[in-house]
């Protein structure tokens, strides 16, 4: 099944492409790019398209796709990034996009980038690749790392074993990119040849029986493995990998379950403290505990400084509509509604988003965020599940939308789980909330009240976790194998733009977009019938219902429907308190003192409130993206109601105890 060894070559890493047309439509041909996971393929779709690409999802599938738009030598392309997998062979969502669109013929050229210091891994994809196209260019990436390593691979020779051209490549430099646009130009002439011609190429398949599934896997595995040895120079160096399977998955992985180490390398010898058994989880604290504390006193000052903009500009347009004679019921809405409503949600998530995502990022490219989830697996097993719920965890601090949205690159049910309890991780808009709330009611000790809510939160979240995969979603729980990729300094130039462009900028549209619309009714819930007081209004009214519903956790009417408010974004719930609170008409009265916010309370009726807030039910956009994530209404209202029930089974055992302490 693996196709034989092909001529030499004349010279170099370069090989002629046969003429044989993919569809590329009026945009001309497609370039697809596949890859293994952390193999720096999303970096180099960054490199070639800029920012002439958008982000979307598959049709009928709920992965990740993105397109950009690539001009060689007056060639235009169109680049597809398929989902990073480690097989084609049809198991999670991933491998089966990439596999169809593959299979499909649609692309004129596929570049598949290969770690060049984990040659091993990654060429099983690549041979992969070829028995479905031989339309096939091989980045070899990280050139720049392999060479630090001492590890030296012989292009010439690997291209000849593959039959196709071999360019070696750094995404993150840029070095060797003017080479793989000249081997993409040739590409495109063949491309147009075939067009011409009326040529398509073939492709072997793959099997569909698992046994002979199976018995590819190892023939490709030990082709991967002796290719590698062959072709690299202390090649053993670059292969890394880390494994822990929980002995109850029966299907065998041959991409996984190997750990090759050398006591020289560097990456190695810190693996040992990173990973270790007694520094591992105090090197997480302190790590998550830094990231913590730079992004939530890092973004106080910017968004202070966002928020005396936001209500300079709303008093420059109240003024400019009450000049024009705009009556109440359009003035209010409009400056005290959506512009003050919604620039609150903007200056408690924009920094905040930046800064944490910015330094996730900075984690991830280094090497450090794989390391947190394997560390992670031991407990997320013992909830049912496994370490990349960890990664799942991490993305929702800084926002549960992509928290939710990288439960992807786990399997089915186990996605589903990881969906279903990432709103129970206090995303920033809950953490902007409860941090300062804390401080003005609990003073030096609001640092140990928020420490206990977070660890009371991650209780939660690993018993939400434990209840669906026993009670709701019972089946086989995953081995955990996860490629350690090595340790490098990021590029925080590259870093900081594709963040700020791919998760900050869309989090924060979409966000903006659910707010502006419930900021408005916020107001006109507190604000009429006009005349009868707040109490006669229909916040006051809904404040009374809620009221003895929360006198069994310890928490004011007012509060609760404060809460039921922050629905729309957590962001607005301070000024929901001032409204509900009858200490303002409007969310600018959340600029006053926040310490009358809680004025009257009992510590413990405090710290009952920012509990059942930080565990409460998810915003409106994260619930939605649930729905377009599982596809299902019935599991949305169960994401709904898991939140709900934890937050008021934590919060009146929190009141009881209380009570009985005489707190």
């Amino acid at each position: 099944m693996i196709p034989r060894k092909s001529k030499p070559l004349a010279a170099g890493c370069h090989r002629a492409f046969p003429a044989i047309p993919g569809a590329g439509g009026s945009a001309g041909p497609t370039i697809a790019l596949a890859g293994n996971p952390n193999a720096g393929k999303s970096t180099l779709f960054n490199r070639l398209v800029g920012g002439r690409q958008h982000v979307g999802n598959w049709p009928g599938k709920t992965v990740e796709r993105a397109e950009g738009r690539l001009v060689v030598e007056n060639n235009s392309f169109r680049v597809v990034d398929l989902p990073g997998t480690y097989s084609l062979f049809a198991d999670t969502p991933e491998e089966v996009v990439a596999r169809d669109f593959l299979l499909g013929g649609e692309a004129a050229v596929t570049v598949v980038t290969v770690d060049s210091t984990n040659l091993e891994r990654h060429l099983y994809l690549a041979r992969q690749t070829l028995l479905l196209t031989g339309r096939v260019v091989v980045a070899l990436n990280k050139m720049d790392l392999a060479d630090s390593m001492g590890i030296r691979i012989d292009c010439e020779d690997l291209a000849v074993r593959l039959g196709v051209p071999v360019v070696p490549v750094s995404a993150v430099t840029g070095s060797g990119i003017p080479r793989l646009l000249k081997v993409l130009g040739e590409a495109a002439e063949a491309w147009g040849e075939g067009v011409r011609n009326g040529r398509r190429g073939e492709s072997s398949g793959l099997p569909s029986g698992r046994a002979d599934r199976e018995r590819m896997a190892l023939e490709l595995h030990r082709w991967s493995r002796d290719t590698a040895a062959a072709v690299s120079a202390g090649g053993a160096r670059g292969m890394r990998g880390c494994s822990r399977d929980a002995g109850r998955d029966p299907e065998w992985e041959p991409s996984g379950g190997e750990s090759s180490r050398t006591a020289g390398d560097f990456s190695a010898r810190l693996d040992r403290v990173v990973t270790g058994r007694w520094f591992a989880f105090p090197l997480m604290a302190v790590l998550f505990g830094a990231v913590l504390w730079l992004t939530m006193f890092g973004a106080a000052p910017l968004s202070a400084l966002l928020d005396r903009g936001f209500s300079a500009a709303a008093a420059l347009a109240e003024a400019g509509l009450r000049s024009a004679g705009a009556p109440g019921w359009i003035l209010g809405p409009l400056v005290d509604g959506m512009l003050v409503g919604v620039g609150k949600v903007i200056s408690v998530m924009l920094p905040t988003m930046a800064i944490f995502f910015v330094l996730i990022a900075l984690l991830e490219e280094s090497g450090l965020v794989p390391r947190l989830a394997f560390n992670a697996d031991r407990l997320f097993q013992a909830a049912g599940t496994q370490g990349k719920h960890c990664l799942s965890c991490l993305a929702g601090l800084g926002c549960n939308v992509p928290g939710v949205m990288s439960a992807r690159i786990m399997k089915e049910p186990h996605r589903t789980i990881a969906v279903l309890t990432n709103s129970l991780v206090p995303c920033n808009g809950r953490l902007g909330v409860i941090l300062p709330l804390s401080l003005v009611f609990f003073g030096s000790g609001g640092v140990g009240v928020v420490a206990g809510i977070l660890l009371i939160s991650a209780a939660a979240m690993l018993l939400g976790t434990l209840f669906l995969s026993r009670v709701v979603f019972r089946g086989v729980q995953p081995g955990f194998i996860m490629e350690l990729p090595p340790y490098r300094w990021p590029n925080f130039r590259t870093v900081v733009l594709r963040t700020l462009r791919e998760r900050v900028i869309q989090v924060l549209g979409r966000a903006v977009t659910v707010a502006a619309p419930v900021t408005i009714l916020i107001w006109f819930m507190a604000n009429y019938p006009a005349g009868a007081g707040f109490e006669g209004t229909a916040a006051g009214r809904l404040t009374a219902f809620l009221g003895p519903l929360g006198t069994p956790l310890g928490i004011p009417g007012h509060a609760l429907t404060a809460v039921l408010f922050s629905l729309a974004a957590k962001e607005i719930v301070v000024g929901a308190l001032a409204i509900t609170g009858g200490l303002a008409a409007s969310l600018r009265g959340s600029g006053a003192d926040p310490a009358s916010l809680l004025a009257g309370w009992s510590a413990l009726e405090a710290f009952n409130f920012l509990l059942f807030f930080t565990l409460f039910m998810p915003c409106l956009l994260t619930a939605m993206t649930m729905f377009r994530e599982t596809r299902s209404w019935r599991l949305t209202a169960l994401g709904l109601a898991l939140p709900f029930g934890l937050a008021y089974l934590f919060t009146l055992a929190s009141y009881r105890i209380g009570l009985v302490l005489g707190l």
